[in-house]
């Protein structure tokens, strides 16, 4: 992880990361998981509000990221100014 992701993580922040398609709630390995290239940063707090999910692993550790289905972001209304590299 970079210093600067590092530094949202250490915030309580993790990535979410768009996937092209629909995984319908499964299990994706990052070697095999076909990125949109959006990735939008949310506080552990309100992804729990949203997200039926838990967010920390088996040793209690927060997780730094969670792919979610193409077209979640537009549902949970994060719009294009809030991706991370966005020019707005």
């Amino acid at each position: 992880m970079c210093e600067d992701h590092k530094h949202i993580y250490d915030q309580d922040f993790i990535a979410l990361v768009e996937l092209s398609g629909e995984y319908g709630g499964n299990t994706v390995k990052q070697e095999h998981a076909n990125r949109t290239g959006r990735i939008a940063f949310m506080h552990v707090n309100k992804a729990s509000e949203i997200f039926d999910a838990s967010f920390h692993d088996k040793d209690g550790k927060l997780i730094p990221l969670m792919f979610v289905d193409d077209g979640v972001f537009d549902k949970i209304g994060i719009t294009a100014d809030k991706f991370e590299g966005s020019e707005s």
